[in-house]
């Protein structure tokens, strides 16, 4: 006897649609995107050319922290911000160790990296003048950015 082959269709092949995702503007003050339920973010300040910070200091994250293990879909931007004395060059750098240095704490309370972006503006994006030792203390800091 024959045997009757069958050949099935083949469906064509249908990539899904890639979806793109448009960068958001950055601003010197932390933002809310509009879906999650504002909570205060804390502003950390820290000493001149430093980017370390004693673990009593490191508290003030603890709200954050919470909420952000209570809701594992959200996701934190971390920026490092320096003031305009010194170098661009040397500000950029010390703002990065800055936010890193917060990002590593983040991870030590177990916030996954992949949900942490670090930034490094250096002196860039001044909330205060780098006119007054005032000014200069405020703009010495990591912000924070919450967004899904």
């Amino acid at each position: 006897g024959k045997v009757a082959t069958y050949k099935a269709p083949i469906p064509a092949f249908k990539p899904e649609p890639v979806q793109t995702i448009k960068p958001t503007p950055v601003t010197p003050i932390f933002l809310f995107t509009p879906e999650l339920p504002p909570f205060e973010l804390p502003i950390i300040n820290f000493k001149h050319n430093e980017w370390k910070l004693a673990k009593s200091s490191l508290q003030i994250l603890d709200p954050l922290i919470n909420n952000l293990m209570t809701h594992p879909e959200w996701r934190i931007i971390v920026r490092g911000h320096t003031d305009a004395d010194g170098k661009a060059e040397l500000n950029r750098d010390l703002s990065s160790r800055r936010a890193l240095f917060i990002t590593h704490h983040l991870q030590s309370k177990g916030i996954q990296a992949k949900r942490i972006i670090t930034q490094a503006f250096g002196e860039v994006l001044p909330m205060a003048t780098n006119e007054t030792i005032e000014g200069k203390q405020i703009n010495r800091r990591v912000d924070f950015e919450v967004t899904k």
